[in-house]
């Protein structure tokens, strides 16, 4: 079976369940409109408002197309790229917001899932988009922890700060030594300093 008609039918049952738990317990109100929510209401709430989401939107482009790359069977590396889309389906209709720690640590994923994908994957060729994907990943990241999380929009929490910075380092590390020790694997570069 392709990749793509394996996993045809995974996508929207996930983001319509998203969408019911970001409204489930917080009012009547909320749920009646979720009810009554239309495709004008979708597509105003995914409109590019900001570089930021424009930089999202690339970075989606290049996640999917890693995905669409990956041959069938690798179960593992579909479940860790559609948790990246749905993150991004998250983090666009800010259903946690737009500060805090929830939605760093889902930003983290993008940039630590591509590398990992990048060096998990059998199939060469999806290597490149899996690992512009992790640079556009954390790009975003950084740029909105640095502009948005650290602007007056957001209140400033000392456990966002203290916690965001130590697990990026050590996911980047981690996931840079595993890049390293595959591209030099398969004779891509002769060696790579450390």
């Amino acid at each position: 079976m392709h990749a793509l008609q394996a996993r045809g039918g995974l996508l929207p049952p996930v983001l319509i369940g998203v969408c019911r738990l970001a409204f489930l317990g917080k009012g009547s109100d909320l749920m009646q409109g979720l009810t009554n929510l239309n495709l004008q209401d979708i597509l105003a709430l995914l409109t590019p408002r900001s570089p930021w989401d424009y930089l999202l939107y690339i970075f989606l482009f290049f996640a999917l197309m890693t995905l669409f790359m990956q041959r069938a069977g690798q179960q593992t590396i579909t479940i860790l790229l559609v948790i990246v889309a749905v993150g991004v389906f998250v983090d666009k209709v800010k259903v946690l917001g737009n500060c805090g720690l929830e939605v760093m640590l889902i930003r983290v994923l993008y940039f630590v899932v591509p590398l990992i994908v990048a060096g998990l994957t059998k199939n060469p060729k999806s290597r490149v988009p899996a690992v512009i994907a992790a640079v556009l990943g954390l790009a975003y990241t950084f740029g909105t922890w640095f502009f948005v999380l650290q602007g007056p929009s957001c209140p400033r929490e000392s456990r966002d700060t203290i916690v965001f910075l130590p697990v990026a380092a050590r996911a980047l590390r981690l996931g840079g030594r595993r890049l390293r020790v595959d591209l030099a694997r398969l004779g891509v570069v002769e060696s790579l300093p450390r």
